[in-house]
């Protein structure tokens, strides 16, 4: 009910100061906050909400403070596990700059020993595909672009031919078309991580890492705070983070 929230008095100091709101739940502190304090050591607390034992109310009142809390925007370790802290620290002990890129290390969680060699279950995938090309001449042209696009633009080479004798491991990344309704005239290749061969995927093997996307809350709380945002993009962003060159035999595709 918004009634309840309607301001019934009012009592103000001098401008930019905090002012109180009498509404039908009580008083209420509104105001700005000193651009120099540390949000993260702020604590939300709310008092005589369950005078009459609903603990219902109290239970909501805790959820909005969640949202609302410093706590719940600016606290970005709070939820990561053992896994996701492990991939941080292989990623921060490891990652390299050069020619203007980063590069990462897989982080694999034991140890790259564990893939079987899917070279089959890649060439099946792929046959389908090319079936699925042959019946589609505007498909098959822009998958022909895009795929040049990433020989072209140094995304990705040629790999060498493999000694057959050697004893080395070396994982297929089975690839197909994903298209975005917001835009019919781009078609993307998506690399399929999760494609399973004898019960096993490269994402099985490799730590999956922390969430960083920035909370779209908070995204949108900041965009208030100033009077002018800035919005920018990353050209192919997830082409543009290298891999060592003794782990890129686990990213190969046909």
């Amino acid at each position: 009910m918004p009634e309840v929230l309607m301001p019934l008095e009012i009592k103000a100091g001098a401008p930019g100061e905090v002012y109180a709101v009498k509404t039908m739940l009580g008083w209420a502190l509104n105001g700005p906050l000193d651009k120099g304090s540390d949000l993260q050591s702020f604590q939300a607390s709310s008092n005589f909400i369950s005078d009459a034992g609903d603990m219902a109310l109290e239970r909501q009142i805790t959820k909005f403070w969640k949202l609302e809390g410093s706590d719940y925007l600016h606290d970005e370790e709070r939820s990561m596990s053992v896994s996701d802290k492990k991939a941080l620290k292989v990623w921060g002990d490891k990652v390299t700059r050069d020619d203007g890129h980063h590069e990462l290390p897989i982080p694999f969680r034991k140890g790259a020993e564990d893939l079987p060699n899917n070279i089959k279950v890649a060439e099946n995938r792929l046959a389908s595909l090319k079936r699925r090309l042959g019946r589609d001449n505007c498909l098959h042209d822009k998958y022909t672009e895009e795929m040049t696009a990433l020989l072209t633009e140094g995304y990705a080479k040629e790999a060498p031919n493999q000694d057959p004798e050697k004893d080395k491991a070396v994982w297929h990344l089975p690839h197909h078309p994903v298209f975005n309704p917001n835009k019919p005239e781009k078609t993307r290749i998506v690399f399929y991580c999760a494609s399973k061969c004898n019960g096993t995927s490269l994402n099985d093997v490799v730590l999956q890492g922390p969430d960083v996307t920035n909370n779209l809350l908070g995204v949108l709380l900041r965009f208030q705070q100033e009077q002018v945002a800035i919005m920018g993009d990353i050209k192919a962003m997830f082409h543009q983070v290298r891999v060592p060159c003794e782990q890129r035999d686990f990213l190969h595709f046909l």
